[in-house]
């Protein structure tokens, strides 16, 4: 049985599968790859991927990063490390926008394809259902080809919602 939340195994066997796949072709074009989780019930998944991986691509393991950070500060040096996010997690699509990283989304859950479009950035997100190795690599060329104009817009976006945040919370004291 997966760790995965969701119940449909074969959907979640070909997720990996497309994930492990488009690993190996990234190390084999010289890539580092840093592979983390923001839930626990993903640590389980996560180390599997990279055993999986250590078979498939002995010649660049060492391009393969099994990130653990012990502290906020130590995930924000390691998202800020990063050129691009491939997650499937709010909270890692969360992050990695907060610092303005582009991020390939695979949504499991509406509230991952909401946000990506709340960002303007749903054209790189992929619903699990419609995962597969060749769609993913053609968003990754989108997103690499167009990094610097994808940082601009999500600083935008980001400054707006802190301005719209910050009066959210001006508005709330003067209730006080």
């Amino acid at each position: 049985k997966s760790t995965w939340p969701e119940a449909d195994d074969k959907l979640v066997d070909r997720y990996l599968h497309c994930i492990e796949s488009v690993a190996c072709l990234m190390l084999e074009r010289g890539y580092h790859i840093s592979m983390y989780s923001t839930d626990n019930m993903d640590i389980v998944t996560k180390d599997n991927i990279l055993k999986r991986l250590n078979v498939l691509s002995r010649q660049s393991m060492s391009a393969l990063h099994d990130v653990k950070p012990k502290s906020a500060k130590e995930l924000v040096r390691d998202v800020q490390s990063m050129d691009i996010m491939i997650a499937s997690r709010l909270h890692a699509v969360l992050i990695s926008h907060l610092f303005c990283k582009p991020v390939l989304a695979i949504s499991y859950d509406r509230k991952v394809r909401q946000h990506m479009k709340d960002m303007d950035q749903d054209q790189f997100c992929i619903d699990i259902e419609n995962v597969t190795i060749e769609n993913i690599l053609v968003i990754l060329d989108k997103i690499f080809e167009s990094k610097e104009m994808i940082k601009t817009n999500l600083k935008e976006k980001r400054s707006k919602y802190i301005e719209a945040i910050s009066k959210q919370y001006e508005d709330l004291i003067k209730l006080i």
